[in-house]
């Protein structure tokens, strides 16, 4: 029992570590770029740019969150069993081969109505058009990123992580001076495209033996999980994320225009950075979760989500105090465009104590195979995010974006925590 418990602490710890240097590469590096995209772009030019960015985005967890799910979860609980494993892999790659290639084929086919529906002008058409390419190699990016997770090799994405943060650090803000918002496009498309090459070089060799990729994809399915992961999580990132697309859209057609958008964006910059490495903290402790519920052993993974999620919230609240202190001093550092823009900041910073520990609380849903009741806290958070972007619009448009993006995510995590809370009460 106590070596059990010491195998499982060197894993967590592994996992634990090595993603959390991965995600600080991952998402630190093109941070940075963005910031200096944003310098150089403006506070207007940064909004088209986040507005296109926010499409991608909404595409992306339409096509892949169910999938990203299904990987980490499925995969990692048969990695013993390497026919049933090789059956899912072929399932999960192929149906990301069909999302992927319709989602990418809408943008490059009909822009206009994408650009009409977010801004109500086609001004965006040809930069969506442009971002067909990013949006297929994005989503590839996504459904590998899970089978890695699943199979427990941090260490291949931290290689790859610290790849792709170099290539983004250099493409995207020498892009974005020469060619604008275009340019920007075409820098996140290499660093999609380079990490898809790393995923589909280093894959083959991580595979359990007696298992390779040509004979999964060409092999017979295994469909089981279809209903029961796959649509529940589309339904729940989607939900999510289309509710933020609904948001930028309506605050795009207000008074502030994408200015303000622009300010949004570069908040989001901040909580994404901030919150990353919590939310794949919950990521890395997903396959243990999963196997301590499969082998019985439901309050041992209870309590390792609880104190998870206990001290990612601890450790949120002095990170989210200083954004939100240093407000003024960040709007400045992006440049005088977003200077009067300073508020959307200082709520980013208040979200960023909300959402990081949402990660773990996902995850552990995920385990529980709870999945429809998550995706119901996506559903209501992503119209709570509408709603009150649409409110909040006509009243304060500066603020509208991020306001709305923290009340949602407050519903969100805590409806998520009532949920969970009934589950145990239904349990004793």
């Amino acid at each position: 029992m106590q070596s059990a418990r010491q195998e499982m602490r060197r894993r967590l710890s592994s996992n634990i570590g090595w993603v959390t240097l991965w995600g600080f590469l991952s998402r630190a590096f093109p941070v940075a770029a963005m910031f200096v995209a944003a310098r150089i772009l403006g506070a207007h030019e940064f909004g088209r740019l986040a507005a296109v960015l926010a499409t991608v985005t909404t595409i992306e967890a339409l096509v892949t969150s169910g999938l990203h799910v299904t990987a980490i979860r499925h995969l990692a609980a048969t990695r013993s069993r390497p026919e049933e494993f090789g059956q899912i892999l072929g399932s999960v790659l192929r149906l990301a081969m069909l999302a992927t290639g319709a989602a990418s084929i809408t943008a490059l086919l009909a822009p206009e109505i994408i650009s009409t529906a977010l801004t109500g002008t086609l001004s965006l058409a040809n930069e969506i058009r442009l971002s067909a390419l990013w949006i297929f190699l994005s989503c590839c990016t996504t459904v590998f990123l899970g089978i890695f997770l699943a199979l427990e090799r941090p260490r291949i994405l931290f290689r790859i992580g610290a790849t792709q943060g170099v290539v983004a650090m250099t493409l995207i803000p020498l892009l974005a001076s020469y060619f604008g918002v275009p340019g920007s496009i075409a820098g996140w498309t290499a660093v999609n495209f380079v990490g898809v090459l790393a995923y589909l070089w280093l894959l083959p060799g991580e595979l359990p033996s007696g298992v390779t990729l040509w004979r999964s994809i060409r092999g017979p399915s295994n469909r089981s999980f279809f209903w029961s992961s796959v649509v529940p999580g589309s339904v729940n990132g989607f939900a999510w994320t289309a509710g933020q697309w609904v948001a930028l859209a309506i605050v795009l057609r207000s008074d502030a225009g994408p200015a303000s958008v622009g300010a949004f964006a570069a908040a989001q910059q901040i909580l994404s950075a901030a919150v990353f490495v919590p939310m794949m903290v919950g990521v890395a402790i997903s396959p243990i979760l999963s196997e301590r519920l499969g082998a019985g052993s439901a309050v041992e993974s209870a309590n390792l989500f609880w104190k998870s999620f206990f001290w990612i919230s601890v450790c949120a609240m002095p990170i989210g105090a200083v954004v939100i202190a240093g407000s003024p001093w960040i709007a400045e550092a992006y440049g005088t465009t977003f200077v009067p823009l300073t508020a959307v900041f200082a709520i980013g910073g208040a979200t960023i104590i909300v959402t990081a520990p949402q990660g773990v609380l996902t995850q552990y849903f995920f385990a529980l195979e709870r999945n429809w009741l998550l995706a119901l806290t996506g559903i209501l958070g992503g119209l709570v995010n509408a709603v009150a972007a649409f409110f909040l619009a006509s009243r304060t448009p500066d603020l509208a974006a991020a306001a709305a993006l923290l009340i949602a995510q407050s519903v969100k995590g805590g409806l998520g925590l009532c949920i969970l809370a009934w589950l145990r009460r239904g349990r004793s």
